[in-house]
């Protein structure tokens, strides 16, 4: 009887004992240091989902505002209708683009769970993680993909994230279901350069919403500054008035400033640069394995370097001072 018992725990761990002997050589010997530089990543990439989010956000209430600004300027009827319907991105668009950080982040982690010979354990759970986010992602494109905005000139997000769906899941469904080392590279030598369109896409809508929010801020100071001469020369000038748009004045002031050095697309870019380079780690020979790891913990650095302070300025734009 207590044989009996034994047998499914001996099988186990001798299972596990498998799945560790087969992916280990992924990595060849980690060295020191490798942990630290997976963790710097991941803590890069939750700032960059915060950061990403702000700017999705901000380009819709960038675009509210200045929409009112208008209709004020031109004495026009304001009502909340009108109001949301300047946004560029609705709720749906704004999750899905989101989530697509989140599934290539969670992808990017699990590779490098992979690659460093983690405990199968360990392995499976963030493997289990990166295809739970991959089932967000493929769920809110069909919400987002089948009711975009109106007239909306942001990019179609469906080929991209199409492709990539289907390049992750092919990956990690190797993971998950335990299989050796060659197979896996080649599925990640075959499946990864899919994951290039969703980067590139991802980049080149945060530098033009970047670009648009920089127009429409600039626009808006035109606006203050003209309101504020129109108050000042009135016959009865009301000092409340031209106290409540200095404020604004000075809060315009201090957003140019701060959007001028938060472009996100440096982020984005980045964040590809780290990937690519864990994937090298995998896929490059031995010989080549210390060239690679020494690119990879610079790419994880120069990504934290980026995310970093872009995350405290894009937080504070728009916020009272």
């Amino acid at each position: 009887m207590k044989k009996a018992l034994l047998l499914p725990r001996v099988l186990s761990l001798a299972m596990a004992f498998c799945l560790i002997a087969a992916l280990a050589p992924l990595s060849g010997c980690v060295p020191e240091g490798y942990a630290a530089t997976v963790t710097e990543f991941e803590e890069s990439s939750d700032r960059l989902t915060g950061v990403f989010h702000s700017l999705l956000v901000n380009a819709n209430i960038t675009e509210e505002n200045h929409f009112i600004d208008s209709q004020v300027f031109a004495a026009q009827p304001i009502d909340p209708v009108s109001i949301q319907g300047s946004d560029i991105l609705t709720p749906n668009e704004i999750k899905l683009r989101i989530s697509a950080i989140r599934a290539l982040a969670d992808y990017t982690t699990a590779l490098a769970t992979l690659a460093s010979g983690q405990p199968a354990a360990q392995i499976q759970i963030d493997a289990n993680n990166a295809s739970a986010s991959l089932q967000t992602l493929s769920a809110d494109a069909a919400s987002a993909l089948a009711h975009p905005t109106e007239g909306s000139t942001t990019p179609n997000f469906s080929g991209a994230i199409g492709s990539a769906v289907s390049a992750i899941g092919e990956v990690i469904a190797l993971v998950e279901k335990r299989r050796g080392e060659r197979e896996i590279r080649e599925s990640l030598r075959k499946n990864d350069p899919q994951l290039r369109a969703l980067f590139e896409l991802m980049s080149k809508e945060s530098r033009e919403l970047y670009a648009r929010q920089r127009l429409t801020l600039r626009a808006t100071g035109v606006i203050l500054f003209h309101d504020y001469d129109v108050a000042r020369r009135a016959q009865s000038a009301n000092s409340a008035v031209l106290m409540e748009l200095s404020d604004r004045i000075k809060r315009y002031r201090r957003d140019t400033a701060l959007i001028d050095e938060a472009d996100p697309s440096r982020a984005i870019q980045a964040f590809q640069r780290s990937h690519d380079a864990l994937v090298e780690v995998i896929l490059a020979p031995k010989e080549k394995k210390k060239e690679s790891l020494a690119q990879l913990i610079g790419a994880v650095k120069a990504f934290a370097s980026e995310v970093t302070p872009l995350a405290e300025d894009i937080y504070a734009v728009g916020r009272p001072s």
